[in-house]
């Protein structure tokens, strides 16, 4: 798939012969937009498919294509419950643009290009995103990589963010301004530096990594922290490891779902560890 065809359904895909189509319904008396799923045949699927009314779409060429790509389509990428956002080879994509209008008119290639990626910035809409959903991505080259950074990046309005299982390594060159809830778990993060600037956090899930230890943990003191997810990573088998972090994050109230506890915040064990009695 390439960028920003839709993971919403199971059964899509041209190897199962299904396909996303564009329909309308009325929607408390305003006709929307609606993505639904087709195949050759006109049985309708997909769960907003009541009918075998609609028709197929006009070419297999169209299951590959983007969702911005599609006529009279003003679906935004923020109205998207889990869009797959991956860069797909650049050559791969240039048998399904669309022709120029008028063949007698030679346009400037960049100016072409610029008014493509104008309307694709418009339709996906990151910007006023404030609750996205872009994991299992399935990044597989470096480009792909360094696209999804771009498009985190365009989310200064996002407040809750999930990326689970994208295989991230460092999102340091990132900042989400407005994030106060992050989901990061079954990724391959190794060092808490390796996070996002997240001024506004409050709850971070980072399970299933491999952070190894505490170290850099100081970093999500400049945030509002109030829960934190590290099970499943090496660092929580450190001894004294609840009470280790407690101790650098103060506005913490929550540690691997369990609340602050009186003995989290107590040094008497601590104190009798280290001390040696001779009698």
């Amino acid at each position: 798939m390439s960028e920003g065809t839709l993971s919403r359904y199971s059964s899509y895909g041209s190897s199962s012969g299904f396909a996303p189509s564009l329909s309308t319904t009325s929607v408390t008396g305003q006709s929307q937009p609606v993505l639904v799923v087709t195949d050759p045949t006109g049985k309708a699927t997909g769960g907003n498919a009541r009918n075998n009314t609609l028709p197929p779409l006009p070419s297999s060429r169209y299951c590959h294509s983007r969702w911005y790509d599609l006529r009279e389509n003003d679906v935004k990428g923020d109205m998207l419950r889990a869009p797959r956002i991956r860069e797909g080879p650049v050559k791969g994509d240039r048998q399904y643009r669309k022709p120029p209008e008028d063949v007698n008119v030679v346009e400037d290639p960049d100016n072409r290009r610029l008014k493509r990626r104008n309307f694709r910035n418009e339709m996906e809409n990151w910007e006023n995103t404030t609750c996205a959903n872009l994991s299992f991505q399935d990044l597989g080259d470096d480009f792909q990589h360094g696209h999804f950074l771009k498009t985190l990046r365009r989310l200064i309005r996002c407040e809750r963010l999930q990326l689970l299982d994208n295989s991230l390594t460092d999102l340091s060159s990132v900042s989400l301004p407005q994030c106060t809830h992050l989901y990061l778990q079954g990724n391959s993060l190794h060092s808490f530096k390796q996070l996002p600037r997240t001024p506004a956090l409050k709850h971070l899930t980072l399970s299933n990594n491999g952070i190894e230890t505490l170290s850099g943990i100081s970093v999500l003191r400049k945030t509002p922290i109030e829960s934190l997810v590290l099970s499943g990573n090496h660092c929580t088998f450190q001894e004294n490891y609840r009470r280790k972090i407690f101790k650098e994050l103060p506005s913490l109230k929550r540690l691997d779902g369990t609340p602050k506890l009186p003995k989290d915040t107590s040094e008497d064990d601590e104190t009798k560890s280290a001390t040696c009695v001779i009698s």
